[in-house]
């Protein structure tokens, strides 16, 4: 598999009101404009500045919120939608594929089944051990 990533693919940015609070609808309007103008891919969450001054849940309903509602069709069409992200069992609710990098390599990846299943994998993100 390529797990190349080319073309277009802006970092969207949260868009957020007057008294600081998430403006979802205005980070909606955001990601229709960039899957208007057709680009190959979108990068939410990213270690973009505002990513610091988010909540978990804040995080949570963004990803869902966007994944759900505005991304899957681009998805669909085959174009990748990256989630950066560093609380591993949010990443597997929404991916169907899940890549980890360390030291800007990709380290592991396969779909949250198979990394839930993998030992390493959970020790290391998840806290916990694979009983077989």
């Amino acid at each position: 598999m390529d797990a190349s990533l080319t073309g277009v693919v802006p970092v969207v940015p949260t868009i957020f009101r007057d008294d600081e609070s998430v403006d979802l609808k205005g980070t909606a309007r955001v990601v229709d404009y960039l899957i208007d103008g057709e680009v190959d891919g979108l990068c939410l969450l990213a270690n973009y500045s505002e990513q610091f001054s988010l909540t978990d849940a804040e995080r949570d309903t963004i990803a869902r919120t966007l994944l759900e509602e505005h991304v899957s069709a681009l998805a669909a069409g085959g174009a990748a939608v990256l989630v950066v992200e560093q609380r591993a069992r949010a990443v597997l609710a929404i991916s169907d594929r899940t890549y980890v990098l360390a030291g800007g390599e990709v380290r592991m990846e396969g779909t949250p089944a198979e990394l839930a299943a993998s030992p390493a994998f959970v020790e290391s993100f998840l806290g916990g051990t694979v009983t077989r």
